[in-house]
């Protein structure tokens, strides 16, 4: 069977954002989830911001992927939740305290971050409404904007 990826780079600069399109099938996601080894690949390295994640203890490639915003085709989100929360959780992987687990007790600085990164997708508006309550494609640009969270330094707070 011929390999589905091979010889196979790029290079993302640091905040930027990278959509990567093609048909159905074609192995967009597979491609992405070597990337963060979440597949183990048959051969060569795969380097996440400058070190080779091929061969890394679970702690380390934890601190690896939590520098990378992923984002799965469900978006899995928390229905219930408001949009401001479901941000909010993307920081938890800089911040593991409990109050980022509703809006309403999260610090001022993480509320703040989480709504400039809703203000990028342009739901700031909805930040209070419920995610069963969005359109599908309000509920995409939600796990964006969570996708950003996750990925910045400013929940290192």
């Amino acid at each position: 069977m011929p390999p589905v990826w091979s010889d196979v780079f790029f290079d993302i600069p640091y905040g930027q954002r990278v959509a990567i399109i093609d048909g159905n099938g074609a192995g967009k996601n597979t491609l992405l989830r070597y990337c963060v080894r979440l597949i183990e690949p048959d051969t060569g390295d795969v380097h996440l911001a400058g070190k080779n994640i091929i061969g890394l203890a679970y702690r380390d490639l934890a601190r690896a992927r939590a520098r990378v915003g992923f984002m799965f085709q469900k978006h899995n989100l928390v229905n219930r939740s408001s949009v401001l929360t479901n941000v909010l959780h993307g920081g938890m992987t800089w911040s593991r305290t409990p109050r980022m687990w509703f809006h309403s007790i999260a610090t001022r600085e993480h509320r703040d971050y989480a709504m400039h990164c809703l203000e990028q997708v342009k739901l700031a508006p909805l930040s209070g409404h419920r995610v069963n309550e969005l359109s599908g494609g309000q509920s995409q640009r939600v796990a964006i904007a969570r996708a950003d969270a996750k990925a910045a330094d400013n929940f290192r707070r």
